[in-house]
């Protein structure tokens, strides 16, 4: 009689938790939680507005995505290469690229609290007047644009859903990029 192999085939599990951060204007740190141990994983990003996927494959994470454009909205998902198998998708997550010449000296002194938030926010610079607050969704989509001219500003966020927008804050020594999050 023939005997089947009855090792346990392990499931190719999608990739969990998709994460963007140490945004640049040209790169982004993605990562992930993945249950099993697949060969490889393959990464689908676009811009926001693109109709076609570019991809990429590697075989260990965290993955610095590079060549990106600044100041653009991107969309991303990771598949896990299991053999001849492939998982489903992981969730799709978007983020927001930083814009060229982030000038260190204007983040390093840029605060935005609190953060997380439910209503209130305050944006304060110690070292230079603050011209303009803009505010966009995780889309680049434009919602509250406020002239400023001083070193702080408290923008109200309550009537915003919850979730992650972007603020960009324009001094006379360049513009830097906060994200708040809405409880």
């Amino acid at each position: 009689s023939c005997v089947g192999d009855t090792t346990p085939v392990e499931p190719c599990n999608a990739p969990a938790n998709v994460t963007a951060t140490n945004l640049t204007h040209e790169s982004a740190v993605l990562d992930w939680t993945q249950e099993g141990t697949p060969d490889s994983w393959t990464i689908s990003y676009k811009k926001g507005s693109a109709d076609t996927w570019s991809t990429v494959e590697t075989s260990s994470h965290p993955y610095t995505l590079t060549n990106l454009e600044a100041e653009t909205s991107y969309s991303v998902y990771v598949t896990a290469n299991c053999g001849d198998d492939e998982s489903e998708n992981s969730a799709t997550i978007t983020f927001v690229t930083l814009p060229n010449g982030v000038n260190s000296y204007v983040l390093d002194n840029t605060a935005v609290y609190p953060n997380p938030t439910t209503g209130l926010v305050t944006i304060q610079n110690t070292n230079v007047s603050i011209q303009r607050v803009e505010v966009y969704d995780v889309y680049g989509k434009l919602l509250n644009s406020v002239e400023v001219n001083d070193n702080t500003i408290t923008l109200d966020v309550t009537n915003f859903a919850s979730g992650v927008y972007f603020t960009r804050i324009m001094t006379e020594n360049g513009m830097v990029t906060k994200r708040i999050v809405k409880k």
